[in-house]
């Protein structure tokens, strides 16, 4: 705990080995012992961060048989659960932030895990039967899940790339997942 809130509240690059041997009490000998370095301590604070959200998103699943709801309970599963759990908030937009992943690029592995794990908890809620005859399952789906993520990511980055939680930018997102789902369902054409 004492790694994942100095990390939280300072960040991987300003984040001090001392600091969390000062916090957790115990000799900087054996943090490096159990896991070598800062970047692997990092890391594994980064897999405990994806594995609790990607838990919080899993309920989605139980709540709803429509995609497009269990979508957005999803959202707001994993909004919930950073406004609740706020270092891990700020660890979020930390291990997303550009100046994190180009310095350690194994992050873009925590981010691929997270959507990968989402695309196959949602891909067998997405429902063929309401697709025109003409349209793949696999293709519709992945259409729409990019499309959700790219808004999902121009919500909550700034102009830098870096990841923000704020209500005005969930609030906007979700008012545009209900837009999306309204295009996707029904199109925009007369």
């Amino acid at each position: 705990m004492a790694a994942f809130e100095e990390f939280a509240e300072n960040g991987y690059l300003l984040a001090s080995t001392n600091s969390i041997m000062k916090k957790a009490d115990v000799s900087k000998g054996l943090i490096f012992h159990y896991f070598k370095n800062k970047k692997n301590l990092y890391l594994e604070c980064a897999e405990s961060v994806v594995n609790n959200i990607f838990d919080r998103v899993k309920i989605s699943l139980y709540s709803e048989d429509d995609f497009f709801n269990v979508f957005y309970m999803a959202a707001i599963n994993k909004i919930n659960f950073l406004y609740e759990n706020p270092l891990a908030a700020k660890f979020l937009a930390d291990l997303f932030s550009q100046r994190v992943m180009d310095t350690l690029p194994e992050v873009s592995k925590f981010y691929s895990k997270g959507l990968g794990n989402i695309f196959n908890l949602l891909y067998p809620k997405f429902d063929e039967s309401v697709l025109k005859d003409n349209i793949d399952k696999e293709q519709a789906f992945t259409f729409t899940f990019k499309i959700i993520n790219s808004y999902a990511d121009s919500h909550f980055r700034d102009s830098n790339g870096n990841y923000i939680l704020t209500n005005e930018r969930a609030d906007s997102f979700l008012k545009d997942m209900k837009l999306i789902e309204s295009f996707i369902k029904y199109g925009v054409y007369k």
